[in-house]
């Protein structure tokens, strides 16, 4: 017969972990406004192209160094992956499937024909990814 450890026995949560919450979302904040508005203003920006390519290597810096804590702060386990691959895998075909539709839709001439752009396609993307991240929480809950 098995017994299981009392959790009388457990360390408590440490006052860090609280910390490193607030440490990776202002990561996540400084990276939103590099990659974000700090791009936009890099666009008009009349300066070296050695000032633009320093910004970009710093916000990449950024972006290493929140996924690097994020990491090392939080380990996901196997039912969280399953459902990251699944969402991401919706993600994928139903942008396919989305620019595959509109591409006949502007072949045949029943739409014009559209200039997507960046700005337009991360939002869908992201949209998409989070429909399928929804879609495998009610899956698996």
């Amino acid at each position: 017969m098995e017994t299981t450890p009392s959790s009388s026995g457990a360390k408590p949560v440490s006052a860090r972990r609280g910390r490193s919450w607030i440490v990776l979302g202002v990561l996540g904040v400084g990276i939103f406004l590099v990659h974000g508005p700090g791009a936009d203003v890099l666009r008009d920006y009349e300066g070296t192209k050695s000032a633009k390519l320093a910004w970009f290597v710093l916000a990449w810096i950024g972006a290493g160094l929140w996924l690097w804590y994020g990491r090392r702060f939080h380990r996901e386990d196997e039912l969280e992956i399953l459902m990251n691959r699944r969402a991401l895998a919706f993600a994928f075909y139903a942008a396919l499937v989305v620019v595959a539709v509109l591409h006949q839709l502007q072949y045949v001439g029943l739409i014009p024909v559209l200039a997507l752009r960046t700005e337009h396609l991360f939002p869908a993307l992201m949209g998409l990814m989070a429909i399928g991240l929804v879609l495998s929480k009610i899956r698996y809950r």
